[in-house]
This record gives structure tokens, C-alpha cells and sequence, in this order.
């Protein structure tokens, strides 16, 4: 599976400049009320936004966390931000 990806993602070889991501989603308030930021997973690719189009044709393939999109710079998912470090996505709302 990585290496169909790799490949879709123009990664040559399976391994060339990989690193590891760990995507997190920013805290919110929803409708239930605020949620604390969470752990997306670790996504090996060549470039953080490689990592999160990895993690969303694989683990939000079928838009569990919501529809991914990139607005005013960011990658989000309902408005919640997705980003590659703990302490940035909780800087909103823990």
C-alpha cells in the first residue's frame, strides 16, 4: 500500500528524502462541546503536506475526521487545523 502511494505521491525509490510527521488536529468547540487536540498519527513522507494527503487517502479515506481542505494556508478538516506538532494544535483549545 505505502508504495502505491509513494508512488502517487512522486516519491522515487520508496525511501528518498522521507521523514516522519506526527499530524496533529487542533482542539475546537463543537456542538458537544470543546474537544482537545488529537493525535493523528505519524505519516512517513517527503514533506508535511505530502503527510497529510498520505493520512487522508489512507486513515480518512472515507472522511471519518471530515472533509479535508486547505484554506488560507493550512490544511484543516471542518475548520479544525491540522498540524505537525502537539503543542501548535493545542495552542487553541488544548
Amino acid at each position: 500500500m505505502f508504495e502505491r502511494v509513494s508512488a502517487a505521491l512522486g516519491v522515487e525509490g520508496g525511501n528518498q528524502g522521507l521523514r516522519d510527521y506526527t499530524l496533529w488536529r487542533e482542539g475546537y468547540v463543537g456542538m458537544e462541546g470543546p474537544r482537545r487536540a488529537q493525535c493523528l498519527g505519524t505519516w512517513r513522507a517527503t514533506s508535511f503536506d505530502d503527510a497529510v494527503q498520505l493520512w487522508n487517502a489512507t486513515a480518512n479515506r472515507d472522511d471519518r475526521h471530515g472533509e479535508l481542505a486547505y484554506r488560507n494556508g493550512f490544511w484543516d478538516v471542518y475548520g479544525s487545523r491540522i498540524f505537525d506538532g502537539e503543542a501548535a494544535a493545542r495552542s487553541a483549545f488544548g
